[in-house]
């Protein structure tokens, strides 16, 4: 596939290394423009390409992994996007359990669903250390990563790059109810500070 991804932190790039290996291209977008790219996509090799965020809205799906306060302006560029946007934020603007921002019951993807209306959303990869999606195959116990959207053929799109990264996806359904149990600060499945394992999820889900 041909994917984005919007922030180039060490969360992007890390998306970006595990693209890579599955064989995808990837854009890369910054709010400080492609130039600034340049030593990272040398480094990252050449099935990465830098662009501007307005430039994603050529590729397939995108990784949106901006912080949540950059959220407004970040998206501001694909408004008419109408592809399938994985939403990998969190609501956090610290590293402590309470360092969330409140969003009065809200999940925040269904934030980001409404500032991007056309998208085919889908809230994933957000409930775990994202330094753990390098290692899923390691592992001799199968882990979760949970999944959830409106759109089901965009969901199952999201599943199967899941899957391919060594994981076993939970489809928890639609983005109200099925997000908010993997919502930062809120929900049941969030805050573990590591992978949970198949069986660990499906105790939690059965005490929901």
């Amino acid at each position: 596939m041909l994917i984005g991804v919007l922030g180039a932190g060490k969360v992007g790039q890390l998306f970006c290394e595990l693209l890579v290996e599955r064989g995808h291209q990837v854009l890369l977008a910054n709010s400080r423009g492609p130039a600034s790219l340049q030593p990272l996509i040398e480094q990252l090799g050449p099935q990465v390409t830098a662009v501007t965020p307005s430039e994603l809205q050529q590729a397939e799906m995108i990784m949106l992994v901006v912080r949540w306060q950059h959220i407004p302006a970040a998206l501001e560029p694909l408004a008419a996007y109408q592809g399938i946007l994985v939403d990998v934020i969190n609501n956090r603007f610290g590293p402590k359990s309470g360092d969330f921002y409140d969003l009065a019951g809200r999940g925040s993807s269904e934030i980001v669903a409404e500032l991007l209306p056309q998208s085919r959303l889908v809230k994933a990869f957000n409930h775990q250390p994202f330094a753990d999606l390098a290692h899923l195959q390691a592992t001799p116990t199968p882990k979760a990563l949970f999944v959830a959207s409106d759109d089901p053929a965009a969901k199952q799109v999201v599943i199967k790059l899941i899957e391919a990264l060594g994981a076993t996806a939970m489809d928890l359904g639609n983005l109200r109810e099925g997000g908010r149990l993997f919502s930062t600060g809120t929900g049941p499945l969030a805050g573990h500070g590591r992978v949970l394992s198949v069986a660990e999820a499906e105790a939690i889900l059965a005490q929901q």
